[in-house]
């Protein structure tokens, strides 16, 4: 029974935060910051496809889309990592030019 709904619920939660940084972007204007709202996209389409292939009547076999989901899996995580290295060398960009 919960093969389905934590997923759902992972999905709308990652939803949730790429709209809070969508919003935070539309402030802020930073570009790291659409990496990381890529990337929360990302993992909402990844546990979205989660959902929709487990519980007792998957809407797509699981063994059908496992890799995919898999190198969806692998992509987010880059563009995540990506955005965080470009949020850290602004971070320490702006340091270091408040120190001057």
């Amino acid at each position: 029974m919960l093969a389905f709904e934590s997923a759902l619920v992972l999905a709308l939660m990652a939803l949730s935060s790429a709209a809070v940084w969508l919003l935070l972007w539309r402030r802020a204007r930073a570009p790291y910051m659409l990496l990381l709202l890529a990337g929360w996209l990302g993992l909402c389409l990844y546990w979205s496809l989660l959902a929709i292939s487990a519980g007792p009547a998957p809407v797509l076999p699981r063994a059908d889309i496992a890799v995919a989901v898999r190198a969806l899996g692998v992509l987010v995580a880059l563009v995540i990592a990506a955005g965080k290295v470009c949020m850290l060398a602004r971070m320490l960009r702006n340091g270091r030019g408040d120190s001057t």
